[in-house]
């Protein structure tokens, strides 16, 4: 096993997380044009949601994806997590904890009721309890599974899971939904020099042209159906949803290897993309809060606005939205680490 204070940060995890957190903050913006949550909406516009709903719809399976590759790094070659009861104890620190508090928050401000959030979806935190789910299920076959064809079996199952309609009960349904892609996650780095061929050129043009392919078949699905001026098309469409379902892991490997092509070119962000994904989890936490206060108060107030300027509104919300939860996130770390400095336990 590798010593890990030899071992360089994973670059390119850097850089996906950054990018992945970046294009949810993103989508959560456009919602209001994607029929996409009741809460708040405006004139629906087809455009978006083919632009969200198919090229970009890897945007989260993205995100899973790259925390069972972090899981997978820290597991098998930085020898962390071995102690189920030291792991145990800290994804509920850096994932429960925070989606109880986070919720009663969100409820506090909002005038909702915690215990149905927390039990039921909760916000976009439903993330957070998935992934726990995920964490502990992943866990057992990393510390008990060690043949490829029982890694073949697992990443079976979870394909398998998804097809599985579960109650989205304590996270239990988007588990079922996104396991596949954590588990993938983990096997990409833990059978990394096995998968090589995936960044050769050929292999990566093969993908690229695929990808593209499904998007111009969803194009034509749309445009062929002017009927379906709302977000059903999405659900009801067969050829549609085929094309959803196959886009999603395509996307995680066509940004994997788009990303392991530009580090090896260039480096000179990647100082900026370490620091976007060291506040990239407060940015998740926060952004929703700060798009819910805004459409609960104020929305009322823009909407004719943003009814006019469909084109300039959400990239207006975006930036409002995105740089306040940096900002918020930026301050909660600075108050963290002055309160850790303060302690009488720090030692310099």
């Amino acid at each position: 096993m590798l010593i890990e204070n030899k071992l360089p940060k994973l670059q390119n995890i850097i850089v996906l997380r950054t990018f992945a957190i970046i294009a949810v903050v993103l989508y959560h913006c456009y919602c209001p044009w994607l029929e996409a949550w009741n809460w708040y909406k405006c004139e629906y516009r087809s455009l978006y949601s083919f632009i969200f709903e198919t090229v970009l719809v890897g945007r989260m399976p993205l995100f899973v994806c790259v925390s069972g590759y972090l899981f997978s790094h820290l597991y098998l070659d930085r020898g962390k997590y071995h102690e189920f009861g030291n792991f145990l104890q800290n994804k509920i620190k850096r994932l429960l904890v925070p989606c109880m508090l986070f919720t009663g928050l969100m409820c506090l401000i909002l005038q909702l009721n915690y215990v149905e959030n927390i039990v039921g979806y909760g916000f976009h935190l439903w993330f957070l309890k998935m992934l726990f789910f995920c964490f502990m299920t992943t866990w057992l076959c990393a510390k008990y599974i060690h043949q490829i064809k029982l890694d073949i079996i697992a990443i079976c199952i979870s394909i398998i899971m998804m097809f599985i309609s579960m109650p989205k009960f304590l996270g239990i349904g988007q588990y079922f939904k996104y396991y596949f892609f954590f588990l993938g996650g983990y096997m990409l780095y833990k059978y990394r020099y096995q998968l090589k061929f995936l960044y050769n050129k050929y292999f990566a043009t093969l993908l690229m042209t695929f990808f593209t392919l499904i998007c111009i078949i969803c194009a034509w699905r749309y445009l062929a159906q002017p009927q379906l001026a709302n977000g059903d098309i999405i659900h009801l469409d067969k050829v549609v949803m085929i094309c959803r379902m196959l886009l999603r892991p395509l996307t995680i490997l066509i940004a994997f290897i788009i990303v392991d092509f530009y580090l090896k070119h260039n480096t000179t962000l990647v100082n900026t993309f370490d620091h976007m994904n060291k506040l990239s989890y407060g940015i998740y936490l926060f952004h929703m809060l700060f798009l819910q206060i805004i459409h609960k108060y104020y929305f009322s107030y823009t909407q004719s606005v943003c009814e006019i300027h469909y084109i300039i509104s959400p990239i207006i919300f975006f930036i409002i939205i995105l740089s306040l939860s940096i900002l918020f996130q930026g301050w909660r770390m600075r108050f963290n680490s002055n309160s850790v400095k303060n302690s009488p336990d720090y030692v310099k």
